[in-house]
């Protein structure tokens, strides 16, 4: 494993940790720079956009609890496995089609900042001092 030692602006000092031996101390700064950018994307698409709502379920499937006990799709029948094959692609369009939107909104909130904080101050939770929407500073 590689240790780096990142020490912020500011003072604080953080650890990061990589198991790829080749990557160099920048590599591994800049890997965990992306990954944050993943988390932010990913919390945005689920808390402003609800992008992961989507019921899987269907109403001619036996309920099952949090954690159901047989996710083999062989042993369904032929149309059920069609019906939940048919569900995956439906959620994987949900998905993509909100992390679209996000796009869009952050190119929106980018390119027309103006018209956003005067029509839609309450759209963002904070309106910092270079009037650029929080979620677009990462």
């Amino acid at each position: 494993m590689r240790f780096v030692l990142v020490l912020w602006p500011g003072g604080k000092q953080s650890i990061l940790l990589s198991t790829d031996l080749e990557l160099s101390g920048v590599e591994i700064i800049k890997a965990y720079s992306w990954r944050f950018k993943i988390e932010v994307t990913f919390r945005t698409l689920i808390e402003l956009l609800s992008g992961f709502n989507y019921r899987f379920w269907m109403k001619n499937m036996v309920p099952s609890s949090r954690e159901p006990k047989n996710l083999n799709i062989q042993d369904y029948s032929d149309k059920d496995r069609v019906n939940i094959q048919n569900k995956i692609e439906a959620f994987e369009r949900f998905v993509n089609l909100n992390a679209l939107v996000l796009g869009i909104l952050q190119i929106l909130s980018l390119s027309m900042p103006s018209t956003i904080w005067h029509g839609f101050s309450g759209w963002f939770r904070t309106v910092p001092s270079s009037r650029v929407s929080s979620s677009n500073l990462v």
